[in-house]
């Protein structure tokens, strides 16, 4: 057990007394990793590196799967939210950029994505994803609104063109400034 203290730097304390044998083992080990100095947990003599190595637990990657149901639960659900929002406001609701993309970075957390470029890409992906969908919605709302239709219909009849002209008419410098405070707090938390 003392090689093993002597390896990993952390001490165990027992009740037992240490035998006569242990002593002896531990007593042909050099005087470096003997006394728990640097040789310790950087030995390749002894395997230390790789005790340690092994020991240390590994972020995993989430799988693909995990990730694809979280962007698609995180786009419908934030879409949808921002789309009532933008309704009840009257106007485009830019703001939400900065929800969105911190439930994304929120969602891929909880889903054990580890940080690292990977996240952040993936925060990034979901975020203008979102902005994507939730534009769609908000005009299919507010042209379906004057067409006497509900979202959900007027959103069946809508084409690209006819988005495309709603955000043509309607889309200012601001709510472009809320989406790159969006992708850029997306991108700044997901590390």
């Amino acid at each position: 057990m003392r090689w093993l203290e002597a390896w990993s730097g952390v001490k165990r304390y027992s009740s037992r007394p240490s035998s006569h044998a242990d002593e002896n083992a531990f007593s042909k080990l050099p005087a470096g990793v003997a006394a728990g100095g640097p040789d310790a947990r950087f030995s390749t003599r002894y395997g230390a590196s790789r005790m340690t190595s092994l020991l240390k637990p590994q972020p995993k990657a989430t799988a693909a799967w995990l990730l694809t149901l979280v962007a698609l639960a995180a786009i419908a659900g934030m879409s949808a939210i921002w789309a009532g929002a933008a309704s009840l406001s009257g106007g485009n609701a830019g703001w939400m950029s900065l929800i969105v993309a911190l439930d994304a970075v929120l969602l891929l957390y909880l889903a054990g994505q580890p940080g690292g470029q990977r996240r952040i890409l993936w925060a990034l992906a979901i975020t203008l994803a979102t902005v994507l969908a939730a534009a769609a919605l908000i005009a299919a709302a507010k042209i379906g609104a004057g067409l006497g239709l509900r979202p959900a219909e007027s959103l069946g009849r809508m084409s690209l063109n006819l988005v495309l002209l709603y955000w043509q008419a309607n889309l200012g410098w601001i709510e472009l400034c809320w989406v790159a405070a969006g992708c850029a707090l997306a991108a700044r938390v997901a590390r």
